[in-house]
C-alpha cells in the first residue's frame, strides 16, 4: 500500500541534486540499496538522510529486527497474535537494537514489548503513534537495589512483609524503584487466608514516595 511517509534524498552535489522522492513505507524500501548509498530512516519524521559507514550496520541490524518481529507474529500459539503499528516496532528497536524479544501484549491500547538484554529482563511501553511511556527492569535481589532504599525499608511498616518483586522504573527524567510486598493473615478456625499487597515507590535516595494498596484476595486453605 502506498503511503506519503517518507522521502529520500540523494547525497550529490548542491543542496538540490539528484533528489528523489519515494512515497512508500519502510518495508518497501530496497535495504540493500538504501545502505549502500549512505541513507538513515528517520520514521519519525519521514526522512532519509546521509550517514556514515560506521552506522550502516547498526540500521541493518534495527531493520532486520523489524523484519523478523513481523514474521514471528502468531506463531506462538500461547501468545495470541498482537497487530503492532509499524511506528512502534521502528521506535522500538531504535531505542533497543540488542534487545532479544519474547512478545508484545496490547493493554488499552498501550503496546508492551517484553524482552531481554543480556542477563536482565525487560518490558517497554508505548503509545499507538510510537511514543515511549516507561520501562520497568526486573530486580532479581534485593541486592540489586541501591542501598538508600534496602536502609529505608527495614525501618519501615512493612519489613516483616514477603518481598515478591522488584523493578526499576524509567520514566521521562526520572528513574524510581517499585518494591512489591506481601503479608498473609489467617483468620479465624475457617482456616482462610488473606493475601495482602502493596507496591512501595521509592526514589534513588531512599524516600518512600508512594504506597499503592494491590487489593485482598481470599483464598481457601
Amino acid at each position: 500500500m502506498l503511503h506519503p511517509s517518507l522521502s529520500i534524498a540523494n547525497p550529490g552535489h548542491g543542496a538540490h541534486a539528484n533528489t528523489k522522492l519515494y512515497w512508500k513505507l519502510p518495508s518497501e524500501i530496497k535495504t540493500d540499496h538504501m545502505i549502500s548509498n549512505n541513507y538513515r530512516l528517520e520514521p519519525m519524521v519521514g526522512l532519509v538522510i546521509p550517514i556514515k559507514n560506521n552506522m550502516k550496520n547498526l540500521l541493518i541490524k534495527i531493520i532486520n529486527r523489524i523484519k523478523m518481529a513481523r514474521t514471528a507474529r502468531g506463531k506462538d500459539s500461547d501468545n495470541p497474535a498482537v497487530s503492532v503499528p509499524e511506528i512502534v516496532t521502528v521506535s522500538f528497536w531504535s531505542m533497543y537494537p540488542q534487545a532479544r524479544l519474547k512478545k508484545w501484549r496490547n493493554e488499552h491500547d498501550i503496546f508492551v514489548a517484553s524482552f531481554a538484554i543480556r542477563a536482565n529482563q525487560y518490558e517497554v511501553f508505548y503509545s499507538g503513534d510510537g511514543r515511549w511511556r516507561k520501562t520497568e527492569m526486573k530486580i532479581p535481589l534485593t541486592r540489586g537495589l541501591p542501598p538508600a532504599i534496602n536502609h529505608s525499608f527495614k525501618k519501615s511498616e512493612f519489613v516483616d512483609w514477603n518481598i515478591t518483586e522488584l523493578k526499576k522504573l524509567e520514566l521521562s527524567g526520572e528513574h524510581l524503584y517499585i518494591v512489591r510486598v506481601e503479608n498473609t493473615m489467617l483468620q479465624d478456625k475457617k482456616q482462610y487466608i488473606i493475601p495482602m499487597a502493596n507496591l512501595l515507590y521509592f526514589s534513588a535516595d531512599g524516600r518512600l514516595l508512594n504506597i499503592e494498596k494491590c487489593g485482598l484476595a481470599l483464598n481457601r486453605m
